[in-house]
């Protein structure tokens, strides 16, 4: 298999202020929709009469998300409902909203300039998320090279009710379906390349070329009238393409992975300075938090996310009160093959 070097090495810097995410974010999504009248700015929902619950319509943006998300067999648990009002920007709700709690993230906006701005937010901020736009428009150059955006190029998108088939038109929202159907699993346990999605099936049936199939890295190059989404049959089962990729041509699996790690390493050795009274700037206070690093990445390998890592250096400035660790680790890609990865962690 080829091995490919990552440009961007894994950064991990352990901070007070950072914002961090709860365990279960990583399985959770969050959809920002525009409604005035409400009581609560978010709420937690795990079926669809919970959305009814709470104040939501039928015909709103926000049911037809979820109805997505909850019709897939294997499926997120939850999804998390955000109100945003008329007079807000969609990056001041997401602001208000209960960031820890989901890693996944839609608008109700198919405005690319309201994803972008929140991407710009979450760079500054080292925030992880992974914001999703569907949209039939050629928004590749705008898009290009953001890692932190999916763009699902989808063509006219059908909620199937039952044997009724209703046009989503603006409120189509089939991201919904491939991040419950995906996002429910650990990161390196699923590709978001080619999936059975319950509910949501594009109109245009056919069959691209195989680069297509296997994940455009470069949209731009792409035919506009060929959406990363189309509706198969392989080997006797109905699937749904898509291309799998970030807007920088990372894939989808890889980057959940990667932030996972990063997530995973801080959280590991931040619980470690908390519950130890001192960690002294010394071989065996290097020692503690380097044993720490080793648990995050060992649990990568079993769960066959790693193949192997290696801690390459290890310092401590005692002025200071901080220590530095760089490492190395080769995953396995289904589509692409060997990925290599260096890392750099400061405490």
């Amino acid at each position: 298999m080829n091995t490919i070097k990552n440009k961007t090495p894994v950064v991990v810097n352990i901070s007070l202020t950072q914002a961090r995410l709860e365990r279960y974010a990583f399985y959770t999504p969050a959809f920002i929709s525009e409604r005035e009248d409400f009581t609560d700015r978010s709420v937690e929902v795990f079926q669809l009469s919970d959305v009814i619950k709470a104040g939501y319509s039928q015909d709103s943006s926000a049911y037809i998300y979820c109805a997505l998300a909850f019709a897939q067999t294997e499926r997120v648990d939850s999804v998390i409902l955000v109100a945003k009002k008329s007079n807000e920007t969609y990056l001041e709700a997401y602001k208000e909203s209960p960031i820890s709690k989901y890693y996944f993230l839609s608008l109700e906006s198919q405005n690319e300039d309201d994803v972008l701005e929140i991407s710009d937010y979450l760079l500054l901020t080292d925030t992880y998320k992974l914001i999703f736009i569907s949209k039939y428009e050629d928004i590749s150059l705008k898009l290009q090279g953001r890692r932190n955006i999916v763009w699902i190029w989808s063509s006219v998108f059908w909620f199937l009710d039952g044997n009724v088939d209703v046009e989503l038109s603006t409120k189509q929202h089939p991201e919904s379906a491939w991040i419950s159907r995906c996002g429910n699993l650990f990161p390196s346990h699923v590709q978001w390349s080619c999936k059975e999605l319950i509910g949501v099936s594009p109109r245009d049936t056919f069959t691209p070329q195989p680069d297509v199939c296997y994940g455009m890295t470069n949209r731009s190059q792409a035919p506009f009238n060929t959406p990363s989404n189309w509706y198969d049959v392989v080997m006797d089962y109905p699937v749904t393409w898509g291309d799998g990729t970030t807007c920088n041509g990372e894939w989808i699996d890889s980057v959940v992975f990667d932030d996972w790690l990063r997530w995973a390493i801080q959280r590991n050795v931040w619980k470690l300075f908390k519950n130890t009274p001192k960690i002294n700037a010394t071989d065996n206070g290097v020692e503690q938090v380097e044993l720490k690093i080793r648990e995050v990445l060992d649990f990568g390998v079993e769960q066959n996310g790693i193949i192997s890592y290696k801690v390459t250096e290890k310092s401590y400035d005692r002025l200071s009160r901080s220590s530095s660790f760089k490492f190395n680790y080769t995953r396995v890609h289904a589509i692409i093959g060997v990925i290599s990865i260096n890392g750099t962690i400061n405490a």
